[in-house]
């Protein structure tokens, strides 16, 4: 669509502030020939901002799935094992004692 960026190009020059532009020109394709059109400004905007949204999200679902899946429970289970048997629940008690008495005394 080289009319469409000649056209956008040529738009682009002049200094007129954004409040006060009325119609944007923007070629569109119809049945595959180009054609020139005046849209509102507004209008315009909305559409690009839309284009715009539609554009980011398919970028974040596109990251989203080329993400390589991590195995947090794997490398968690991993660090855990001790290759020994849990402790008793008298074990535990002695040592929540002991940690008691190292700090109050």
């Amino acid at each position: 669509m080289d009319d469409e960026k000649r056209v956008n190009e040529l738009a682009s020059t002049y200094t007129i502030p954004a409040d006060q532009v009325v119609s944007k020109p923007v070629v569109l394709e119809r049945e595959g020939k180009p054609v020139l059109v005046l849209m509102p400004y507004d209008e315009y905007q909305r559409l690009r901002r839309i284009e715009r949204d539609a554009r980011a999200r398919t970028e974040v679902s596109t990251l989203a799935t080329t993400r390589p899946k991590r195995n947090t429970l794997e490398k968690a289970l991993g660090l855990l094992y001790t290759g020994k048997p849990a402790p008793s629940d008298a074990e535990v008690k002695e040592w929540l004692h002991e940690h008691r008495m190292e700090k109050y005394g």
